[in-house]
């Protein structure tokens, strides 16, 4: 049945509404390409806060290393060991949050921003749908009335 439609529908109209599905399917394209740049980001931003604990953990455990050669107490190397562990963990747990937070930021910008267009397209999309209903509407009429001229009775036509 919409084929059927579609295929009685003028070859302009035919051709936007093909138009149409077109810019649909690019805005798609776009959008799984950007989904991609910014996993790519999101992975590289992962490797460099990797990077990042990694090199703060031999720092921390340098400069405790450092100072349990000083005091040379064993039982206070391993209590400065755990405080500088649970710094880490907590300094982790911190931009393992911010990250979070910013992605479900970038997300949601996002998602509202795909909304927006898409919302836009479909308002686009609706209003060309009406005019091209109320010009097949007005052709409709303009032939039943001159069949109806060229018929002999010659009333006037309600529209």
């Amino acid at each position: 049945h919409e084929a059927a439609l579609e295929r009685a529908l003028p070859p302009a109209e035919r051709e936007a509404r093909a138009r149409q599905k077109a810019e649909k399917a690019q805005a798609l394209r776009a959008l799984k390409a950007r989904t991609a740049a910014l996993e790519r980001e999101r992975r590289q931003l992962e490797a460099q806060e990797r990077r990042i604990l990694e090199q703060e953990r031999r720092a921390l455990e340098k400069e405790r290393r450092w100072k349990a050669a000083q005091d040379r107490d064993l039982f206070a190397a391993e209590r400065l060991l755990e405080e500088e562990e649970q710094r880490i963990e907590e300094h982790r747990r911190r931009l393992l949050l911010m990250k979070q937070k910013e992605k479900e930021r970038i997300l949601r910008q996002q998602q509202e921003k795909e909304l927006r267009k898409k919302g836009k397209e479909q308002e686009r999309a609706e209003a060309e749908d009406r005019r091209a209903d109320k010009r097949r509407l007005s052709e409709l009429l303009s032939a039943a009335a001159q069949r109806k001229g060229d018929g002999g009775g010659g009333g006037a036509t309600a529209a």
